[in-house]
């Protein structure tokens, strides 16, 4: 009997590290958002802008505790047909600012592309590069891009690793 308490242990032994590898799989993966996710969060957005109103949806996307629009690398953004920023939830100090003529590493102008295909009226990606928040590192980036209203363009985007 004893011996096949040992065995019975030994296999479970065996079988651990496979066991756990897509648990720690799970756990990487997890550590940045995806496009399904980045999908959710604009339309979680949209409904807060349709349920409560612009101003306070704004106050909800720039509370960092607000984990349904923070969320690792996932956050919200907002920008005018002009190309000010309206809401960054990752960089609030450029609230404010016209971000019209900011490139990417590249020299793409990517806001002027967000807002074209904000306002377009149909929602689509935008590709770019851009300095994570998590890593700090220069990563490319796609944004979900959808219009508001006639002025403003909302998105969520995923840093690809």
């Amino acid at each position: 009997m004893e011996r096949r308490h040992v065995l019975a242990h030994g296999i479970a032994l065996a079988f651990a590290p496979a066991l756990l590898t897509p648990l720690a799989i799970n756990a990487a993966e997890s550590e940045h958002g995806t496009a399904e996710e980045a999908k959710a969060m604009v339309n979680r957005a949209l409904s807060l802008i349709n349920d409560v109103g612009l101003e306070a949806a704004i106050a909800a996307f720039h509370d960092p505790d607000n984990a349904d629009f923070h969320d690792r690398d996932l956050y919200v953004f907002i920008a005018d047909q002009t190309g000010v920023s309206v809401v960054h939830g990752a960089k609030p100090h450029v609230v404010g600012l016209n971000l019209i003529d900011v490139t990417d590493v590249n020299g793409k102008h990517y806001v002027r592309e967000i807002i074209d295909v904000g306002l377009s009226g149909t929602p689509g990606w935008v590709d770019y590069w851009l300095d994570s928040p998590t890593s700090g590192t220069i990563v490319s980036k796609s944004s979900y891009i959808v219009k508001v209203s006639d002025r403003l363009v909302l998105g969520v985007g995923i840093y690809t690793y």
